[in-house]
Parts: structure tokens; C-alpha cells; sequence
């Protein structure tokens, strides 16, 4: 689990749209404030916050996960910072991120992701 969230940060910082877009399932259950959201609207907000942005930086502390009792899904609660911006305007700040995570036939995807708690 930690190395799909390691590489889904790496894919953030590559600004790798296509890889990115690959990590969440069609359908998002959980997107930050929205509900039901459609993959493609998840790929069009990171390209508006990520792609085209001159500075990408994200980070990541080591994460708690939980497994469902089947197995088959994973809550992983980390604290992330990021710095995303352009030369003349940029967003930085620390969070409480959830990531949760089902296991499908192409491997682990995820279905939620969400701020818990604003840092700074």
C-alpha cells in the first residue's frame, strides 16, 4: 500500500496526467466536497491545479492504514505538504489527507480522497 501511495505522489510531482488519472476508479465515491464524481472531472480539476502549474511539490509523512476486514479496501491517513503555484501566484500548506483505496483486478484504486484537517 505505501508504495501506491509513493508513487501516486510521484505521479503528482511529474504532473504525469494520463498516470495519474490511471489511480482513481471511474466513479470516486468521495472528492474532497463532492460525491459520485466522475474520473473524468477528477483528471480536469488536477489539470487545473497541477498541470499547469511551474512549481509542483509534494510531500508526504508516513501514512496510518486501515484494511477492511475483507481485505478488499484500505483507509490511509497521512499528512501531506504541498507547494503548487505559478511564478506569481502559489498555494502552500500542510493537511490531514485520506486517501481510501479498493482492490480491483488492475490493482489498488482509489474511491476517496479528502482533507480532514487543514494544518496551515
Amino acid at each position: 500500500m505505501q508504495e501506491s501511495l509513493k508513487d501516486w505522489i510521484a505521479t503528482t510531482n511529474a504532473r504525469d496526467m494520463n498516470r495519474l488519472t490511471s489511480f482513481y476508479v471511474p466513479t470516486v465515491e468521495n472528492f474532497y466536497q463532492q460525491r459520485n464524481v466522475k474520473r473524468a472531472t477528477v483528471r480536469a480539476e488536477k489539470v487545473r491545479t497541477i498541470e499547469k502549474a511551474d512549481v509542483v511539490r509534494i510531500n508526504f509523512a508516513e501514512p496510518t492504514i486501515n484494511l477492511s476486514s475483507d481485505g478488499s479496501r484500505a483507509t490511509m491517513r497521512f499528512r501531506k505538504t504541498y507547494v503548487i503555484g505559478t511564478r506569481r501566484n502559489s498555494r502552500l500548506g500542510e493537511v490531514l489527507q485520506e486517501l481510501i483505496w479498493q482492490k480491483t483486478d488492475s490493482g489498488w484504486k482509489i474511491v476517496s480522497e479528502r482533507d480532514l484537517r487543514v494544518i496551515r
